[in-house]
């Protein structure tokens, strides 16, 4: 019940952090912000990773819940007390960089200035339809795959298949199951920067600035997994050379691979300002199906080593072929039908329902 309510709330964060975004970062800045804010995933992971095998050992396996929770509950107060939903309405920013905000932030496309409060409001329908959007929506769970294979399964890959118990930082190797989540965390925020930097420059436009980071990310991701797949990882040396092999193409596909929300996820609020927040929370619910998907897939696959151990570079070589093929799917899925158009969803409604011959969008950028 308590992991329940937990993944509930949770659900509300990205589609807050959007909307947050969207009021508070100038235009010009928006995709470093938000990876700047999504690195936290990563940070939290390593953090996680490192400090919670000293908690269990020295105050029990509950003391990890209550100093994680303890800590989730000083940022609500400080949150609570520091920030707003707007610049308007801060009580401690100044009045010129209030104005600067207000002028440089991402401008409304169509007839609403901000999302209705009634849910049976919302253009439903003509969001769901959207091609673009669900050519996002595709490579979020594509990378969710990647991404959640990696954080499932990979210590179970490295003790099957070396032998080694890499998950707990109290072990020899422990330390480098964190190395992926570094490279994530130094690699997201690179990217955002890099992104504002070339859209600013004018070098290239919006869309193929999400285009080049999410094909670069889940292609190398894809090229990481096949090379894992390959007979030079599963049939190669199971010593301590090939398990360094292993760890340094799962740290690349993983950390490097992150690239990719670079285009994807900050794509949603480009399609809209308004409805930015709907379109995250419908992509990142549908994008959860991915990791139930990737534990029954490979699980069902994994089970050939428990009957036939000689089988384990096999087996494994099909859950790492399989991860590589869905990574390359999201990758062309959003490189041919992806767009960084303002959509005013209000207006496509009314052209679906038959209510409208115009339809409204704020043009390519």
């Amino acid at each position: 019940l308590s992991c329940n309510i937990e993944d509930m709330a949770e659900g509300c964060n990205y589609p807050s952090q959007i909307a947050l975004v969207g009021k508070w970062i100038p235009e010009h800045e928006r995709t470093t912000a938000w990876n700047a804010l999504t690195v936290g995933e990563a940070g939290g992971t390593i953090i996680a990773m490192l400090t919670s095998p000293w908690l269990a050992n020295h105050g029990g396996w509950p003391v990890i819940f209550y100093v994680s929770g303890g800590l989730g509950a000083v940022w609500l107060v400080l949150f609570g007390a520091l920030v707003t939903e707007s610049p308007e309405t801060h009580w401690g920013i100044s009045a010129a960089e209030r104005d600067y905000i207000v002028a440089t932030r991402q401008k409304s496309v169509g007839s609403r200035s901000a999302a209705p409060a009634q849910f049976t409001s919302v253009p439903w329908w003509a969001i769901v339809s959207h091609g673009p959007f669900l050519a996002t929506v595709c490579a979020h769970s594509c990378y969710n795959y990647m991404s959640f294979l990696a954080l499932s399964l990979g210590p179970y890959f490295f003790k099957t298949k070396y032998n080694v118990d890499i998950s707990t930082p109290s072990s020899s190797l422990g330390i480098y199951a964190c190395l992926p989540y570094v490279l994530l965390f130094v690699a997201q925020a690179l990217a955002g920067a890099l992104a504002d930097r070339f859209r600013n420059s004018g070098a290239l436009s919006l869309i193929t600035v999400r285009k080049l980071f999410n094909t670069a990310g889940l292609v190398i991701a894809a090229g990481g997994f096949a090379a894992l797949a390959s007979p030079w990882v599963q049939f190669g040396s199971v010593g301590r050379e090939g398990l360094f092999r292993a760890l340094s193409l799962l740290t690349v596909s993983v950390g490097i691979g992150g690239i990719a929300i670079t285009g994807h996820w900050a794509n949603y609020r480009d399609l809209s300002s308004v409805y930015g927040s709907h379109l995250l929370a419908i992509g990142t619910s549908v994008a959860t199906i991915p990791g139930m998907v990737t534990n029954i897939v490979s699980g069902d696959i994994l089970d050939q080593i428990q009957r036939n151990p000689a089988a384990t570079g096999e087996a494994w070589a099909q859950v790492f072929y399989i991860t590589a093929s869905i990574s390359l799917v999201g990758a062309i899925v959003f490189a041919l039908f992806a767009t960084a158009t303002q959509i005013d969803f209000d207006k496509r409604a009314e052209c679906l329902r038959g209510t409208s011959s115009v339809f409204v969008s704020g043009g390519s950028r």
